[in-house]
């Protein structure tokens, strides 16, 4: 029989041999309890598709079933032994598990409320594994906000870099301006030299041509 069919049974049984049932006849069943909210699906997160995030379902389950398991408990054991000895008798198991209980009660003396208490127990257990996990997100959650903090205080040491970058750029094409202005400046005045020393070489060649011509 399986963990979950046998607590499932074991409720029933324990419901059924309640006295409040013996007087009355009738039972109500015990409401299942809420889903834990921190175990509920949390809204999906976007993250770079480069990234992407994955959980151990079955890791995070098998820590909680370690910490609240029935069949590792003696009560489960000592009741786990009669309907083993009935393994091949032709009855459901519901069936075994009352009989078993029954032997149980008689020959161990646990009572429903033995039961009760041991569940309640594993329900403790469960609870403080929600409040451990709530500890350990909530120290998570504030790494995770240091973490982005942090990404933003990097938005203004950017920005600072951005403003330098665009500075030097304006500083490169203000010396780039300059340079051309005076590699401009330097040619007009090549040329103009150029021409004024072609200009002196004529008139003086006139010069001496008219002497030469007086000296004959």
């Amino acid at each position: 029989m399986s963990f979950k069919s046998l607590t499932k049974a074991l409720h029933d049984v324990v419901l059924e041999e309640s006295p409040e049932e013996k007087t009355t006849g009738t039972h109500t069943p015990t409401p299942a309890p809420a889903p834990i909210a921190a175990y509920a699906a949390a809204p999906a997160m976007a993250v770079p598709s480069t990234s992407p995030v994955t959980v151990d379902a079955g890791a995070i389950y098998g820590v909680l079933l370690e910490k609240t398991n029935f069949e590792s408990t003696p009560m489960h054991q000592t009741i786990h032994k009669y309907t083993e000895a009935m393994k091949s008798a032709p009855l459901d198991d519901l069936t075994k598990l009352k009989i078993a209980f029954a032997q149980a009660t008689q020959l161990d003396h646990i009572t429903p409320d033995m039961v009760r208490k041991e569940f309640a127990t594993l329900k403790q257990n469960l609870a403080a594994e929600h409040d451990k996990f709530s500890i350990a997100i909530q120290g998570k959650t504030s790494t995770i906000q240091g973490t982005r903090q942090t990404a933003d205080q990097l938005v203004s040491q950017i920005a600072a870099k951005q403003k330098e970058i665009e500075d030097l750029n304006q500083k490169r094409t203000n010396l780039l301006v300059e340079a051309e202005t005076e590699t401009q400046h330097v040619a007009a005045l090549t040329a103009q030299f150029e021409a004024a020393s072609v200009r002196r070489t004529q008139e003086l060649d006139k010069q001496l041509s008219d002497l030469e011509t007086v000296m004959k």
